[in-house]
């Protein structure tokens, strides 16, 4: 199974996280995979506008998202620094309780 190097960015204040996979895309264009328009598959599209085919991330509100059951099951794993390459949706969930325990102690703080 491939697995792809990625980078990784949230904004806490709405929520928005993106998973980035490396090299970056040029042009994306976000395709839903919920019915929660947060939660999309960025796709890589070329000059001329047409999908790639590559996945070129996801954005997603990740602290508030609970239909695990709605990420795609990719051929892919997704490889942050210093962490092992996961499945798109165990990583997503692995950051999640990270970002929720985060923000539960900035909150107890």
């Amino acid at each position: 199974m491939e697995h792809v190097m990625a980078t990784a960015t949230w904004s806490p204040d709405v929520d928005r996280f993106t998973l980035w996979a490396e090299p970056p895309a040029g042009r994306v264009s976000p395709e839903p995979f919920d019915d929660d328009p947060a939660a999309v598959l960025l796709m890589e599209i070329d000059d001329t506008g047409q999908d790639t085919g590559r996945v070129a991330g996801v954005e997603i509100a990740l602290r508030a998202f609970e239909r695990w059951e709605t990420v795609p099951d990719l051929p892919l794993r997704w490889q942050l620094p210093d962490r092992p390459p996961l499945s798109l949706k165990d990583l997503l969930q692995q950051l999640q309780r990270e970002l929720r325990a985060a923000t539960a102690e900035s909150r107890s703080a």
